[in-house]
């Protein structure tokens, strides 16, 4: 007996179940559009893009009318659409229980500012490329030289994404210079020397042996007694006095 009403209320909890999904269906089908709300996730880090002008946009390109069925709100096609603007990283679109239509957004987040053979962009710190139009100032290392698009994403861009990471190199390299065969030099915020790095191979070990030097040399004899650091070769700093 006990067995059989354990089955019976099992059979009604899940006749409620289907029965409460079947409800909830129909009502957010009949619900109606209340309004669009859009979040810029990432507005305290950076703000490149305001809610504003992107609710603004959207509404120009997309039918949305107040009382419509929230149905006809084509959260996909928001996305598709926003995914366009080269300044969004990250788009999710998706309809509230109380008829908003919601849109969060991700900001590119740019890394490094390059005047490569390709023309002038920044690359963000997902390796991808921005165009050279932001509404704001943006002060990141500027890459110059013999620079195309594909070395500045698969080169420069872990080497970029590392200094945008570590407080200290951050701070203190201000340009990257590529020459014609690809060995990159460095021009600091801090002394008037130069910093030349080869290869950007290797370059965590080659800043971790220029940032020793930085600290039992140039501390005690000054920035800028050096005109040129040079890291080319394995675990060694050679410096060349003015």
């Amino acid at each position: 007996m006990k067995k059989l009403f354990i089955y019976i209320s099992a059979a009604v909890f899940s006749l409620y179940l289907i029965g409460a999904g079947i409800w909830s269906a129909t009502q957010a089908y009949r619900r109606e559009y209340a309004g669009l709300r859009v979040v810029v996730t990432d507005s305290a880090r950076v703000q490149y893009l305001t809610s504003t002008e992107i609710s603004k946009s959207i509404q120009k390109h997309i039918p949305l009318k107040y009382g419509m069925p929230l149905s006809q709100a084509d959260a996909d096609s928001i996305e598709s659409f926003l995914r366009r603007n080269r300044l969004i990283a990250e788009v999710e679109c998706y309809k509230t229980p109380s008829g908003l239509l919601r849109v969060d957004v991700e900001q590119c987040v740019p890394i490094l500012r390059v005047f490569g053979t390709d023309g002038t962009y920044f690359v963000d710190e997902h390796g991808k490329t921005i165009p050279d139009m932001l509404p704001i100032a943006v002060y990141v290392p500027v890459a110059t030289g013999n620079i195309s698009t594909s070395f500045a994403c698969e080169e420069l861009y872990p080497f970029a994404l590392f200094l945008q990471k570590n407080d200290f190199w951050r701070a203190q390299i201000e340009q990257i210079c590529v020459n014609a065969k690809g060995e990159v030099e460095l021009i600091p915020r801090v002394g008037e020397h130069r910093i030349l790095l080869g290869k950007i191979s290797d370059y965590k070990e080659k800043l971790d042996n220029l940032r020793c030097f930085y600290e039992q040399a140039l501390s005690v004899c000054g920035w800028n007694k050096y005109k040129t650091i040079n890291l080319k070769y394995k675990n060694q700093v050679v410096a060349t006095r003015r």
